[in-house]
């Protein structure tokens, strides 16, 4: 079976405002003042753990205190973005779908379960620091390990790619034809490229107006800008 490989923030919800918030509201509980403008581009596309050591050299506690903030105060405050339902409808039974996001694993599923769309997703790999066993993306051991997880790879392939950082410069072989990835920022077009999978970029978050020009330089191998795009763009591939 095809599968469909999502980011969730940016692509599935639009949780920008909320996201800020929280952030915002750990650092001046942590002393360091409220987040600033010129600081946000820290968050992009990168784990929270790795983006708070520019205010610390020990960003755990204020990792679990911002999760704490963001999952019982402000996730209500995300939405799915306009067309999503019903580009998950479409898909929905005939294709496999997962999300590989840098929200631990608890948190990816309350703000699913908040915005109406956990019922479509059976495989979440989020980032949970110490006790995810991959790197994160953009590191291709995340894709790897969700393809191994949704059954695309076999175990001793997975195996096999434990020291790859790039497949582009790797003799193994691996077939990810059927397998596309959809994310809205530079890192999820690098990282699903280092994997060896398609990377279709999402311009709907419009937040930048330079987002296509970005995902392109990321190495986007399509770009689409409303959730039905993806729709006909996956039947034109055969993928559904």
């Amino acid at each position: 079976m095809a599968a469909v490989l999502f980011d969730m923030d940016g692509t599935l919800v639009d949780s920008i405002v909320p996201i800020r918030n929280a952030i915002s509201s750990t650092l001046e509980e942590f002393g360091y003042g409220p987040l600033c403008p010129q600081d946000v581009t820290y968050f992009v596309g990168t784990s929270l753990s790795e983006a708070l050591l520019h205010w610390t050299p020990d960003p755990a506690p204020m990792v679990k205190r911002y999760q704490e903030i963001y999952i019982k105060d402000l996730a209500g405050g995300c939405t799915a973005f306009p067309g999503i339902v019903e580009m998950l409808d479409a898909m929905h039974g005939k294709l496999d779908m997962g999300i590989i996001t840098l929200n631990a694993n608890h948190e990816a599923r309350h703000v699913l379960g908040r915005v109406g769309l956990d019922r479509y997703f059976d495989h979440v790999f989020g980032d949970d620091a110490q006790r995810s066993p991959y790197k994160i993306k953009p590191h291709p051991q995340h894709y790897f390990y969700a393809l191994n997880k949704m059954g695309i790879i076999d175990d001793d392939t997975y195996r096999s790619l434990d020291s790859i950082d790039d497949m582009r410069k790797s003799n193994i072989e691996i077939d990810t034809s059927m397998v596309v990835y959809v994310g809205d920022t530079q890192k999820d077009m690098i990282g699903s490229k280092r994997a060896g999978i398609n990377a279709i970029g999402a311009t709907w978050r419009r937040d930048r107006p330079d987002i296509a020009e970005m995902l392109a330089k990321g190495g986007a191998d399509v770009i689409v800008d409303q959730p039905s795009d993806l729709v006909k763009y996956l039947k034109t591939r055969c993928l559904l």
